[in-house]
């Protein structure tokens, strides 16, 4: 989801809405990424599962966040990787 639209409908109604697809299709990998970490004073992510309440929503699927700073090509590359692993592994297992 884009900043955008967290910024327009806030943080718990994103959430909301991110726990309502994923809980529709099983076994999907969710992959957030924690993007403008160059810009200093941003949550970690640690900070950012404690403010969602990811853990307790989301504890029946696979799911990371990834710290990342797409302007300067850092952590994006591990986080796709990431995401591709776990598709890749969910095909096999079906």
């Amino acid at each position: 989801m884009s900043s955008q639209l967290l910024g327009i409908l806030g943080l718990d109604h994103t959430l909301k809405i991110l726990c309502d697809i994923i809980t529709r299709i099983p076994n999907i990998p969710v992959l957030i990424f924690a993007n403008k970490m160059d810009l200093g004073g941003n949550m970690t992510p640690s900070e950012i599962i404690e403010k969602l309440d990811i853990n307790p929503q989301m504890k029946r699927f696979q799911w990371m966040i990834q710290e990342c700073s797409a302007v300067q090509y850092q952590g994006v590359n591990e986080g796709l990787i990431w995401l591709t692993n776990k598709i890749v592994k969910n095909s096999k297992q079906k």
